[in-house]
């Protein structure tokens, strides 16, 4: 009998073929998934090794021993005249046959399933990778301090210390930091450097604790090369209480000084107060940032506290100023009051120093929010944005800014940035999705918010934010899932009255416009601009202009010159007419737009 004949009758070619068809299968499935669990290129390399490895002793086995009903035996021992090789053949067959079928349902579930995972992960993996090619080591993330006080009582000086240090470090254009509420995403939780590192894409990271007892504090600061998890430098400062501003200056100045090789930069300064002063500031700092039930009243306590024992403390005035800014959107103080409040707060601080760029990104917020002079806002964003060009709290505010001067696609820009420096952070996808929004990109918005409830299921405004984004792409059930949790929210009641009014459930519409109606009633006068957005949607212009014409009328427009949540009423005449009054005429935005140069 020829060779050929024997590899036949023994089986061998079919058990080749089975062979390859799962080792093929098994390639492929390695190569696909792997990445998906961050699993490195050698995982699946050695899949491959294995496999081709393994062919030689299975051709082998499959030569030497022979399936019978009593299990494997050699083939030497069989009797031919009892082998079953022509049924095993017919059982090889039949899984071939099923590998088979099983690549094709694979196919499949990688096609439809698999392929938009790998697109994201290639997405993913080209952002890191240009991070990287366009900043090299020139990055850092600054983890918030630990409270090492004997009491445990001093969370707001170690948070605030640890932010005031971040701040410093974002005034040199050539790094690249990441923003505070990316940063503090790790505080209290067990995870080494390299793995933050890894996750915010950055190169080094400053970590360090604070021990404050009576007057005196004791900061311990450590540059960590993430890398290798070897540290840099470490240095502990046992200082009196008013020298907390000369250690923080002496942190930043070792930072850069580490990485002077790469960045060729000059260290920045603190701006300095009274210690006793500072301590109250961060502690309203952290309250404000931190808010919770009754958080904002004792932020604005804790504030004027600070501005007493300093009255000319720019930060202060600043902050003071936010705090206004955010009451008028979430209690129910007069608004004009909260914008009397705001602008005497702005003009402090910058009657202190008329060329502090946070003052004056403020400052064009206020503006816009209470005086509706959109000239001068946009000059003062700019001048601040221009004197520092890396804040990332400016830039979200000029962000937030640029919507109202008709530049959608250059807030996507900015935003897209932000998010780049802000990868875990809430506020940047919050951002992000919104200017989406703004720009008419409503499955990015969807996208991005999606992202943002899967790391914060009970986050409002991200449900708020899709929710929105469904009704532009007319799907109401979906859009009525985000607000079955609604509460006293008024954006969300808003979207539940169209999603109502669409699915012809009129008893419910009804009930909830009823709500609005009941809440701008009771002097909150920007929910006027909420009630316009329903008739707009639901396709009743006159409805909807009359209450815009209300919340001009008020002071409280909020519209943006093409502003996608009225496109339906573009059309219109009463548009170009409600525009003009509120000063979007075309000349006055081809003249006034904020022009931000971000780092390559």
């Amino acid at each position: 009998m020829s060779l050929v004949s024997e590899l036949k009758r023994r089986n061998v070619f079919r058990v080749a073929l089975a062979y390859l068809a799962v080792a093929w299968l098994l390639i492929q499935v390695a190569e696909t998934t792997f990445p998906l669990f961050g699993l490195p290129n050698s995982a699946a390399r050695l899949v491959v090794v294995v496999l081709g490895i393994g062919a030689i002793p299975a051709l082998i086995f499959s030569w030497i021993f022979e399936l019978t009903p009593d299990g494997f035996k050699k083939e030497s021992e069989v009797d031919r005249s009892q082998s079953i090789t022509a049924a095993t053949g017919k059982s090889i067959d039949r899984i071939v046959i099923a590998v088979l079928s099983v690549a094709l349902v694979y196919f499949a579930f990688d096609k439809f399933v698999l392929s938009e995972v790998r697109v994201e992960y290639a997405r993913q993996e080209g952002l890191s990778q240009g991070r990287i090619e366009s900043y090299g080591d020139k990055s850092i993330a600054v983890l918030p301090f630990l409270d090492m006080s004997i009491g445990h009582d001093q969370e707001y000086m170690s948070d605030g210390i640890a932010e005031e240090l971040l701040n410093l470090l974002t005034q040199i254009p050539e790094l690249r930091v990441i923003s505070r509420s990316s940063s503090f995403s790790f505080k209290a939780v067990d995870i080494d450097i390299p793995s933050i590192a890894n996750k915010l894409n950055v190169a080094y990271i400053l970590e360090g604790s604070v021990r404050k007892s009576g007057n005196r504090i004791r900061i311990t600061s450590q540059l960590v090369d993430a890398r290798s998890d070897t540290h840099l430098w470490s240095e502990t400062y046992d200082r009196e209480l008013d020298d907390i501003f000369a250690i923080q200056d002496e942190i930043a100045e070792t930072v850069v000084g580490k990485l002077e090789v790469m960045l060729l930069a000059e260290p920045p300064n603190v701006r300095e107060t009274d210690p006793e002063a500072y301590a109250l500031f961060l502690q309203a700092r952290h309250l404000h940032e931190n808010p919770s039930a009754g958080a904002f009243p004792k932020a604005l306590e804790t504030y004027k506290a600070a501005l007493e024992i300093d009255d000319k403390y720019v930060p202060a005035w600043v902050w003071l100023a936010a705090l206004y800014d955010d009451m008028a959107h979430s209690l129910g103080i007069p608004y004009e009051e909260v914008g009397r409040r705001a602008r005497g707060s702005i003009q402090r601080a910058l009657a202190i120093d008329p060329d502090d760029p946070m003052a004056l990104g403020m400052s064009a917020i206020i503006i816009r929010e209470w005086d509706h002079d959109l000239a001068l806002a946009a000059a003062q964003m700019q001048r601040g944005v221009a004197l520092d060009p890396n804040n990332p709290i400016l830039l979200r505010w000029a962000a937030l800014l640029m919507p109202t001067l008709g530049q959608y696609d250059e807030a996507v820009r900015v935003n897209e940035f932000l998010f780049e420096r802000d990868p875990v952070g809430i506020i940047s996808k919050i951002n992000l999705s919104g200017s989406y929004l703004d720009a008419a990109r409503f499955e990015d918005s969807i996208e991005v918010s999606k992202m943002l409830l899967t790391a914060r299921p009970d986050n409002g405004i991200g449900r708020f934010l899709l929710a929105l984004a469904y009704l532009h792409t007319g799907d109401m059930e979906l859009a009525l899932q985000q607000t079955e949790q609604r509460g006293n929210s008024v954006r969300l009641t808003a979207v539940a009255t169209v999603a109502f009014h669409e699915l012809g459930r009129q008893d419910e519409f009804e009930k909830t416009l009823a709500e609005l109606r009941e809440w701008y009633g009771s002097g909150r006068p920007t929910i006027a601009n909420t009630i316009a957005l329903v008739y707009a949607f639901i396709g009743d212009a006159d409805a909807a202009f009359d209450w815009l014409e209300r919340a001009r009328n008020d002071g409280a427009l909020s519209l943006s010159p093409d502003d996608a949540n009225f496109a339906n009423l573009h059309d219109d005449p009463r548009w170009g007419v409600l525009m003009e009054k509120a000063g979007f005429s075309k000349e006055t935005l081809d003249a006034i737009k904020i022009h931000v140069n971000l780092p390559k």
